[in-house]
């Protein structure tokens, strides 16, 4: 018991100062931090799927254009990443 109390005290807490702020911290956020880091998160997502596209576009056009020695396993491998799970 005393060991659950330890674990939930700091999530309650959290919890608690979650749901009853001091202040309204929420007009500083969108005036100050939250566009750029939105700008910032936009930027990331654009620039990531380009490469992811280029690369994918690239290993595709090699598998399925030419013939060469370890094709085989190397479309195996282009395929590894849809097997592994992301978390």
């Amino acid at each position: 018991m005393v060991i659950a109390a330890l674990v939930l005290a700091p999530i309650l807490s959290v919890l608690w100062i979650a749901l009853n702020p001091s202040e309204n911290i929420w007009p500083h956020l969108l005036a100050t931090t939250l566009p750029r880091y939105f700008v910032t998160a936009l930027e990331m997502m654009f620039a990531v799927g380009a490469v992811a596209a280029a690369t994918g576009t690239g290993a595709a056009w090699l598998v399925v254009r030419y013939s060469f020695p370890g094709v085989r396993v190397l479309e195996w491998l282009l395929l590894l990443p849809l097997a592994i799970p992301r978390y």
